[in-house]
């Protein structure tokens, strides 16, 4: 019996080419994919693995670590020459040699995302993996995510088992309802519960953790992302969870319902975002006022990210010190009277803090107030691509980002 085969077109066959046989696939949408990845360590590594070899157009990556000896066992992109190197631009150049899109951007973000990434960066992504290993960095990305409007998958390891966290628009949750009260209180576990300030060498403590736990976690979490791109993920609020140490491996799915209280009940993404002229790394202060008065803002006041230490006071001699810091930047032993010595004390050291919303007529000292003016925002503890939020002489509230 003979067969006969007509109207044949052999495929030409690409880099993608299985992948792009499943039915509903479109690798378009990949190559024109902007996505996030939080975090360069085991479970960060693996995601950037199967971002690359899947043709993602344009990955960001953000890390604020160096390469450990204990990472070698854990990670894909790493390797022995790289120990002390900075996670970030290691994991891009080495995502880049994997990515089978030619055209492929891979961006590096050496910083920490609690602080030194703006909401204008998660603006420009179609959605954020989360790939971190403490309470306050997730809570950081999933408060941007909200006010940026971007979907937040988060993953999270521990031993033979893990979790993935799908939360997206209109968050009816999002991550921060998953934490317990405790939780979030310890959130803060790098800063001095005094002066607020960063305990330089704290630690957060080595959770137990297995490669092909993280390859396992993911691959789920980086599926999600697929069918989020694909419009193939309908719910949202919801936890995958795996668990493979018992003699049975565990799967499950559930549902996260809002925590009472949470902000994401009251938190909604930013609206009439203008954008500000000018290099956010080089604008000094007294720039960035002038620039918004010639956008039609009379009398601006804006708002710092945080608290902002011009001097420190001694009790002791009277005397102030010059910080001229974000508190976030200032370590414990920066806390040291520079006349006489004093330091650590709370009950004699004052740091001389201005308020979170202020204006340059604030009651600090004159020498301070002209020194503020001059500095560029990443110093005034701005992060990359920020948004600034502004009140006018009315007291209305209005929002710019800053553009590189």
């Amino acid at each position: 019996m003979n067969f006969h085969v007509t109207n044949f077109r052999p495929r030409s066959e690409t880099a993608t080419d299985r992948q792009e046989r499943v039915a509903w696939w479109s690798q378009e949408k990949l190559r024109q994919a902007k996505i996030m990845v939080i975090g360069a360590g085991a479970l960060g590594n693996e995601v950037l693995k199967n971002l690359a070899l899947l043709g993602v157009g344009h990955l960001v990556i953000v890390d604020f670590d160096t390469i450990e000896l204990s990472n070698l066992s854990r990670t894909t992109l790493f390797r022995h020459a790289d120990l002390g190197q900075r996670k970030a631009p290691v994991a891009a150049a080495r995502a880049q040699e994997l990515c089978v899109e030619p055209s492929a951007k891979i961006e590096a973000l050496d910083g920490d995302v609690v602080w030194e990434v703006g909401l204008g960066v998660y603006r420009r992504v179609d959605l954020v993996l989360g790939c971190l290993d403490n309470v306050e960095a997730r809570l950081a990305a999933n408060r941007a995510c909200m006010l940026a409007g971007k979907p937040f998958i988060d993953g999270g390891i521990r031993e033979l088992a893990g979790s993935v966290y799908v939360f997206a628009p209109p968050f009816a949750s999002c991550f921060n309802c998953t934490t317990t009260k405790r939780e979030r209180q310890a959130a803060g576990g790098r800063y001095d519960s005094c002066f607020q300030i960063i305990r330089r060498n704290y630690s957060a403590g080595r959770v137990a953790t297995v490669q092909v736990t993280s390859a396992l976690i993911a691959a789920l979490q980086v599926e999600q992302a697929i069918k989020w791109l694909h419009g193939r993920l309908p719910k949202s609020g919801f936890r995958l969870q795996y668990d493979g140490g018992g003699a049975t491996p565990y799967f499950d799915l559930t549902p996260i319902q809002r925590r009472p209280g949470c902000e994401c009940g009251e938190t909604q993404p930013l609206e009439n975002i203008q954008p500000l002229p000018g290099a956010w790394k080089t604008m000094s202060l007294a720039e960035c006022l002038e620039r918004l008065q010639a956008e039609g803002i009379h009398e601006p006041v804006l708002k710092f990210p945080s608290s902002f230490v011009p001097f420190l006071f001694c009790g002791e001699c009277g005397q102030n010190t010059a910080l001229m810091k974000p508190i976030y930047r200032l370590a414990n032993e920066e806390v040291r009277c520079e006349h006489c010595q004093k330091i650590g004390a709370r009950e004699s050291l004052q740091l001389m803090r201005l308020g979170d919303s202020m204006d340059v007529q604030d009651d600090i000292l004159e020498e301070s107030r002209a020194e503020l003016l001059r500095m560029p925002l990443p110093q005034l503890g701005f992060a990359r691509q920020p948004v600034l939020f502004v009140q006018d002489g009315h007291g209305q509230a209005h929002y710019f980002e800053c553009l590189d």
